[in-house]
């Protein structure tokens, strides 16, 4: 939400259309890209902060790095990710270990919204 705020007050558009542009800029990439680094900066520092904690706990590195939701698409997301801990970014598959072959299910709309079910998905398999 941050974000999108940034980026509709940035340029002078409302939230629903700041999501639409998170993802897709069109003309508005520079806006957009200077607003993601700002937000992605305290994000990132927030990150580093976990992975310290976790590495100094546990003994053990963290060796990758996985996305998923709706931001994970944002513009500028993966380099990011790549340039603060030198490696690029996974997208997330919550349904990669499902049956999914139900007759009911359109394959094409799962594929396209599967990082939004991250949460959904590890909730069904308790």
């Amino acid at each position: 939400m941050i974000l999108n705020a940034a980026i509709a007050k940035k340029c002078s558009v409302g939230l629903e259309m700041s999501e639409e542009l998170k993802i897709l800029p069109k003309d508005k990439l520079s806006e957009v890209t200077s607003c993601a680094k700002a937000v992605l900066a305290n994000l990132l520092d927030e990150v580093k902060l976990s992975f310290s904690y976790y590495e100094n706990q546990s003994g053990r590195s963290v060796d990758e790095i996985f996305v998923s939701g709706g931001a994970a698409n944002t513009v500028g997301l993966d380099e990011a990710l790549q340039e603060t801990f030198g490696s690029i970014p996974r997208r997330w598959n919550p349904f990669q270990f499902l049956e999914t072959g139900s007759a009911n299910i359109d394959i094409n709309q799962m594929e396209k919204a599967k990082g939004s079910f991250a949460v959904a998905v590890g909730l069904a398999l308790r």
